[in-house]
């Protein structure tokens, strides 16, 4: 059996990358917190636009980005669960569960129809598109709630972390509701229904 030679990967080349990727990230950090802008739309911008610079090639990474990407998710969200007590989220479950589930299901159906009426997709992957933006991100808004009051830490980051189940569940619902053609509707949408309050 012939083994495929796989290519080698530049370690230095990783290394180096990385390395920018820190360097512009902590800058962008102290710019936003100096001109009290969104960092996060400033990583966003600036990921953007290194993407186009010659020196940088994510694929050269390999595993990498993917794996740095989930152990950043991972600390944020742990991070942000230092600030949740779990007395204040009981208190504020009134407000967080609706939140959390009906305004995550909203967001996805004002998300799909504009997408569909204004910029003009087609229903299904405008549906997608709605989908998979309707939650709100840990990440995105942990750095907005430092100086607000502990009520609103509690209420916006309770939401947060507990929407980011509904939010990889409705994808993976509409993809389901796709490729059952020959279910009849009905019983397809209480199957879903089912599957989405389990």
């Amino acid at each position: 059996m012939l083994a495929i030679a796989q290519p080698a990967v530049n370690v230095e080349a990783v290394l180096a990358q990385i390395a920018v990727i820190l360097a512009v990230g902590l800058l962008l950090k102290v710019l936003s917190d100096r001109f009290k802008s969104p960092f996060i739309i400033a990583l966003i911008l600036s990921g953007t636009l290194l993407a186009s610079a010659p020196f940088f090639n994510i694929k050269s990474m390999g595993f990498l980005p993917g794996l740095i990407r989930v152990l950043a998710l991972i600390i944020i969200v742990f991070v942000n669960g230092f600030y949740l007590r779990i007395d204040s989220i009981k208190k504020e479950s009134g407000i967080v569960i609706p939140l959390a589930t009906i305004g995550v299901i909203l967001t996805a159906l004002i998300i799909t129809t504009i997408t569909y009426f204004v910029l003009g997709l087609p229903l299904l992957p405008a549906a997608f598109m709605g989908a998979l933006l309707s939650g709100t991100d840990p990440a995105a808004i942990s750095n907005m709630l430092k100086e607000k009051g502990e009520r609103l830490q509690t209420i916006i980051n309770s939401e947060s972390i507990l929407n980011q189940p509904l939010t990889v569940i409705l994808p993976l619902l509409l993809f389901d509701f796709v490729m059952a053609k020959e279910t009849p509707v009905p019983i397809l949408v209480g199957f879903s229904l089912g599957k989405l309050v389990l």
